[in-house]
């Protein structure tokens, strides 16, 4: 009786256990599958062939993402294809559906490419830790966001977001010196001749803490492409530097 009682208590144990758990990290059998359908859907969308690099579970919307790579991009760089609620017009709930980050992923390395020929000498620069070019992040489901051009290598090219994109630039310093922003300025004093807007983003590394208490800060400059062209000299670049 004993016996039957304590293996009662480890199954109901292990059952609770198992229910935390899957509703934190979600159910292993899902992750799988939405690898594999995320695989599928951006061979069907794209002409991609893609291999999964790992899965996530987001608890509180219950979204399954799938993060995948294109096999023929040395860089790896991970696509986000989640598996989210879709409803009707007229908001009724009628089953889920895979959407893709792809066209921020493709246009931010394309343009991060361009400003790098263009900029060689700001990309060189001991000061900086990265570059990066972002957008404000979305989805698009399967039937959204295609072009009909294609890269070399038979892969779909999506459409170029609408959105302004940010250059973000990270700093190993935790001041933003006048040897970077004399590299800034002439970027951005050539940046505003261009027909792309894009805003710009500097970050400091944070400063360290000297008391138990006290609160880190961080340097940063965070212009908007219609400002640019406003900014002609170092020292006006500076009056737009705040310490968080």
């Amino acid at each position: 009786m004993k016996k039957m009682i304590f293996s009662v208590a480890v199954v109901l144990v292990a059952s609770f256990g198992f229910y935390i758990y899957s509703e934190l990290e979600g159910l292993p059998w899902k992750h799988a599958e939405v690898k594999r359908e995320a695989i599928e859907y951006m061979k069907q969308k794209y002409n991609m062939d893609a291999v999964a690099a790992g899965s996530s579970y987001n608890f509180k919307f219950k979204v399954y993402t799938a993060k995948v790579f294109n096999v023929m991009d040395p860089d790896k760089v991970i696509i986000h294809v989640e598996d989210v609620r879709d409803f009707d017009e007229q908001g009724l709930y009628v089953g889920r559906r895979l959407q893709d980050d792809y066209s921020l992923v493709y246009w931010s390395e394309q343009i991060r490419h361009e400003l790098k020929q263009r900029y060689p000498d700001l990309f060189q620069l001991e000061d900086i830790d990265t570059i990066q070019v972002e957008y404000a992040y979305y989805t698009l489901s399967l039937t959204e966001g295609i072009s009909s051009e294609k890269d070399q290598y038979g892969v779909h090219v999506p459409v170029k977001p609408k959105d302004i994109p940010e250059l973000s630039i990270r700093l190993k310093t935790v001041d933003i010196g006048d040897p970077f922003l004399t590299q800034l300025r002439e970027v951005i004093n050539d940046m505003v001749k261009t027909s792309n807007p894009i805003d710009v983003i500097v970050r400091a590394a944070s400063t360290e803490k000297t008391q138990q208490n006290e609160m880190t800060k961080t340097a940063i400059l965070h212009i908007e492409h219609d400002k640019l062209k406003q900014l002609h000299s170092i020292d006006e670049l500076k009056r737009e530097i705040k310490i968080w």
